[in-house]
């Protein structure tokens, strides 16, 4: 099998030499580089495949932790959105109990406190995305 192999490589160099030197140059083949891999079995796994440079391995790092971040804190301010609506129900059914206004005040402190978190961690992420971009446009 090995010898169909070696046989069918033979024929395909032959054949590029052909096609070469039907042009009347005596050119040899065209050199074509290998490409550059980083880690274990890279090259093995798929020898055709892009090489993933450290640097652009840690720009997508960033860019998925910042669209991480970007998603927690949307939905870290939906809930806390739903937390001072349901807060604001449960004060208006109070109706003068004590546990009730104090369990709906608490509830309504801490909604407001998580929406105020979520919105600073919101601005903080966007701000530096707006940052890396426009360093990156503009050296």
């Amino acid at each position: 099998m090995r010898e169909q192999e070696s046989d069918q490589s033979l024929g395909q160099t032959s054949q590029t030499e052909q096609e070469h030197s039907a042009f009347g140059a005596d050119f040899p083949v065209p050199y074509e580089p290998q490409q550059r891999t980083f880690g274990k079995g890279a090259a093995r796994a798929n020898p055709q495949a892009q090489p993933m440079y450290p640097q652009m391995r840690a720009r997508l790092r960033v860019n998925a932790l910042s669209l991480t971040a970007l998603l927690v804190a949307t939905l870290g301010f939906s809930l806390a959105v739903a937390g001072i609506v349901i807060s604001a129900l449960v004060l208006q059914a109070a109706q003068g109990q004590e546990n009730r206004l104090a369990l709906g005040g608490i509830g309504l402190a801490g909604s407001i406190v998580v929406l105020l978190v979520c919105v600073a961690i919101f601005v903080i992420t966007v701000v530096a995305l707006a940052l890396r971009a426009r360093r990156r446009h503009f050296p």
